[in-house]
């Protein structure tokens, strides 16, 4: 970019766009979302966040097609850019006693180093549990992503099978 500052990049396979006036909005879907997400050095601040395109990328509302690409040397800096402000939201669970482990699917990409595995429990109801095991000593051992592995301890293991 022209701006000067240090360069990351992101290409977007995706999204939902929509037009009002003069202005085009880009709803970005997973996997796109996932790439910016956790991430500091890029879509954080203006200062950080610039956009290149191919030529053909818009067209005008009579059909003719956008002639000049913006390159990635000359990008256009962002008029604002708006912080996540969405808490993750647990989408669904696996346990797998057969090779040890629980894999938690998160509506979006959640840091690793904030996972807390003791704060987590196995029941038998989600109402009225007549059992209930909080994990103990199992671990975490995923990168910052939406998908997190937590494999069981022997002990936790021991006590949800019982």
């Amino acid at each position: 970019n022209a701006s000067g500052y240090a360069t990351a990049s992101v290409f977007l396979a995706g999204g939902v766009a929509s037009s009002y006036l003069n202005v085009l909005t880009i709803g970005l879907v997973p996997p796109d979302s996932y790439n910016f997400q956790g991430r500091k050095d890029i879509g954080t601040l203006v200062a950080n966040t610039f956009l290149a395109a191919q030529s053909s990328f818009v067209s005008s509302a009579s059909g003719i097609k956008m002639a000049v690409p913006i390159n990635t040397t000359q990008a256009l800096m962002a008029t604002a850019v708006y912080s996540d402000m969405t808490p993750p939201l647990l989408v669904n669970f696996t346990l797998d006693l057969s090779n040890g482990s629980i894999s938690l699917t998160f509506n979006e990409v959640v840091n690793a180093s904030s996972f807390v595995v003791s704060r987590i429990s196995i029941s038998n109801s989600s109402t009225t549990p007549s059992s209930l095991v909080a994990l103990m000593t199992s671990i975490a051992v995923s990168q910052n992503s939406n998908i997190q592995v937590i494999l069981l301890s022997p002990a936790d293991k021991l006590a949800i099978q019982q």
